[in-house]
C-alpha cells in the first residue's frame, strides 16, 4: 500500500519538502496516520533530517506531536530512533510531546520517551504517570484532523475544509 506508493514516488524524485494548505509534509501525515515504514523512508530521503523532524505546521506541531497526541508507538519510535526527534522540546501549545503523551494516557510512547531517554538531568518523576498535572489538557488541541486513507483517522472521516 502506502510504502510501495511513496517509494515509488521517492524515486521518480518527489520533494520531501513539500507542505500542503496547512503546511504539514508528508512526514507529519505519515505520522499522522501511523505510517511507520512511510516515516521511515521519508527520512531516509531527507537530505537534512533534523531539520526535516523538526519541521513544524501552522499549529506550530511537528511529526512527532501528531504521533504521540494520535499514540502511534511505531511512529515515535522512527521519529526518536532515526530521525532525533526531541520528545522534551516544547512547541507553541507549550506542551511537550512527552506531556501531551501522559496527558492523552499513551503509555507505549511514555515507555518509548523513558527507555530512548540518556539524560541524567531529566526530574526522576517526569516518567510517574502519579504525577501527571496534564490528564485531560489535550482536548481542547484537538484542531482540524489529518484525514487518512485506510482508516488510519480514528474513523473521524474527512478533514472539514475552512
Amino acid at each position: 500500500g502506502h510504502r510501495e506508493v511513496v517509494s515509488c514516488l521517492l524515486e521518480a524524485g518527489a520533494d520531501v519538502r513539500i507542505k500542503d494548505y496547512r503546511k504539514r509534509n508528508a512526514l507529519i501525515t505519515a505520522a499522522a496516520c501511523g505510517h511507520a515504514e512511510v516515516a521511515r523512508l521519508l527520512l531516509a530521503a531527507s537530505k537534512a533530517k533534523r531539520a526535516f523532524v523538526k519541521t513544524l505546521d501552522m499549529d506550530e506541531r511537528s511529526a512527532l506531536w501528531y504521533a504521540v497526541f494520535e499514540g502511534h508507538a511505531d511512529v515515535c519510535e522512527v521519529l526518536v530512533m532515526e530521525g532525533d526527534a526531541d520528545f522534551r522540546q516544547l512547541r507553541g501549545l507549550k506542551l511537550t510531546p512527552l506531556q501531551i503523551a501522559r496527558a492523552e494516557g499513551h503509555e507505549a510512547c511514555i515507555e518509548l520517551f523513558q527507555v530512548s531517554s540518556s539524560s541524567s538531568s531529566a526530574p526522576h518523576d517526569e516518567f510517574e504517570p502519579s504525577t501527571n498535572p496534564y490528564r485531560g489538557s489535550c482536548a481542547a488541541l484537538r484542531g482540524e484532523p489529518i484525514q487518512c486513507k485506510g482508516g488510519g483517522d480514528g474513523g473521524r472521516g474527512p478533514a472539514p475544509r475552512g
